[in-house]
């Protein structure tokens, strides 16, 4: 039966190759043909979509680590930076900080301070830092104001003595 089982099968095939598909049949594989056309491109631009977006992820992160690299902060030497602010030297951006107070009528908020610090493209944290400092060494002089809920700044005589000496006044 086995030998049986080959031929009819064999024969079967032969029928099968020489008889021309049905109209229906040959509409069947176009459409099918068009679908797996139609689905290979949509994958394909899917995939052109990720590898898009993934590098624009990856230039994202190299800006990133670029303004990171440009930002870090160095370690202090404590010693130094006593000696400095004895000495009446205050950084270019902590003598900034200094003229606008001292432009704005000696009674400036911490917030007008912020805003306009990240004008002259000086990040919020340092901006924080720098006032601290300042107050710290006695060149700004903070209290809270209630009706504002913020922290005025006034420069001191040590403040205007700073920008004087560096020709800021």
């Amino acid at each position: 039966m086995a030998a049986s089982s080959k031929r009819t099968k064999r024969i079967r095939q032969k029928i099968e190759d020489e008889t021309p598909l049905t109209i229906e049949e040959s509409r069947a594989i176009r459409r099918e043909a068009l679908n797996l056309e139609l689905e290979y491109h949509r994958e394909l631009k899917a995939k052109d979509d990720e590898i898009r977006r993934l590098r624009e992820l990856l230039e994202a992160e190299k800006e990133i680590a670029t303004i990171k690299k440009t930002d870090q902060i160095q370690p202090i030497n404590k010693e130094s930076e006593n000696k400095e602010f004895d000495e009446g030297k205050v950084t270019e951006e902590q003598l900034q900080i200094l003229s606008y107070v001292a432009e704005q009528g000696n009674r400036t908020l911490v917030g007008n301070i912020l805003q306009s610090s990240q004008k002259w493209g000086v990040n919020r944290v340092k901006t924080e830092y720098n006032i601290g400092e300042l107050e710290k060494y006695g060149y700004l002089s903070g209290s809270f104001d209630s009706e504002f809920n913020d922290t005025r700044y006034e420069i001191t005589h040590k403040g205007r003595t700073a920008l004087v000496d560096n020709g800021k006044y």
